[in-house]
């Protein structure tokens, strides 16, 4: 499994769908090892596959100074992009 998350460095351009390629891997990986039991549900896959938490490890967390005006034109093209504008 842990090929999978040795694929990709996390540390500059990554983005979220890069994470969910890898999360989907070790998703495959575990069920191919028999590591899957037959009590497992649907949606606690669905969870895992949503909700893991990207590689933070080698990100750059520093202070970015952005306008106000800036954040809001980001958060109206967010909502565009979301409603499929």
């Amino acid at each position: 499994m842990s090929d999978a998350w040795t694929k990709i460095d996390f540390c500059a351009q990554e983005k979220w769908h890069d994470a969910k390629g890898c999360v989907e891997e070790m998703l495959v990986a575990s069920q191919s090892a028999g590591l899957i039991t037959e009590n497992a549900q649907d949606n606690q896959a669905g969870t895992l596959y949503h909700r893991w938490q990207m590689p933070m490890y080698h990100l750059e967390f520093s202070q970015i100074t952005v306008s106000l005006e800036q954040l809001r034109a980001q958060q109206k093209l967010n909502l565009a992009m979301e409603m499929g504008y």
